[in-house]
C-alpha cells in the first residue's frame, strides 16, 4: 500500500530507517485517516528490529510502548486513535546488540467530522428509500397492467 522510496534522512551507519510510508525528502510526518498504518524499515547487518511507539516525539519511558520485536522489515500498526504518534525503530545485530534509534516518524490521525458521516448516512438512507419506493411502484403497476390486461 505506501511501500515505495525510502524515506531519505541522515542517520548513522548501520542505523535503522523507514523505507515506507513514502514520504518527501523533506517530510518528517504522515497522515493516516484512517487509524492504520504501514510502516516498512531496514538496516544493514540486522537480523532482528525494535519499534516502538509514543505520544511524544521525545520517547519518555513512561510513555513509550515497543510494538514489534522480530526479524521482519515491516509492520501494520492499526487501531491508532485520533492525535500524533511517533515511531522509531532500531535495528538489532547477530550479537544481540542493539543499534542506534532511527529518525521519529511522526504519524497523524484525523478520523471525518462525525457531523459529516451522519450526514452521509443519512443522504444514503434516503437514496436507499427512494430506490426501494420505485422499484416496488413499478412492479405493483407493471402486476396491475398485465392483470388488467
Amino acid at each position: 500500500m505506501f511501500f515505495g522510496a525510502a524515506l531519505l534522512v541522515p542517520c548513522p551507519a548501520g542505523a535503522a530507517r523507514f523505507t515506507a510510508p513514502d514520504l518527501a525528502d523533506d517530510q518528517r510526518y504522515f497522515e493516516a485517516d484512517e487509524g492504520v498504518v504501514n510502516l516498512a524499515w531496514e538496516a544493514p547487518e540486522a537480523v532482528a528490529f525494535e519499534l516502538q511507539q509514543s505520544p511524544d516525539p521525545e520517547f519518555p519511558e513512561a510513555e513509550t510502548r515497543t510494538r514489534y520485536q522480530g526479524t521482519d522489515p515491516g509492520s501494520v500498526v492499526s487501531g491508532l486513535p485520533a492525535g500524533s504518534h511517533h515511531f522509531r525503530i532500531r535495528a538489532i545485530t547477530t550479537d544481540g546488540t542493539p543499534g542506534e534509534w532511527s529518525v521519529p516518524l511522526e504519524v497523524r490521525v484525523e478520523f471525518m467530522a462525525t457531523g459529516w458521516v451522519v450526514t452521509l448516512l443519512i443522504i444514503g438512507a434516503a437514496i436507499f428509500l427512494a430506490t426501494l419506493t420505485a422499484i416496488i411502484t413499478g412492479h405493483l403497476r407493471t402486476r396491475q397492467a398485465h392483470a388488467a390486461s
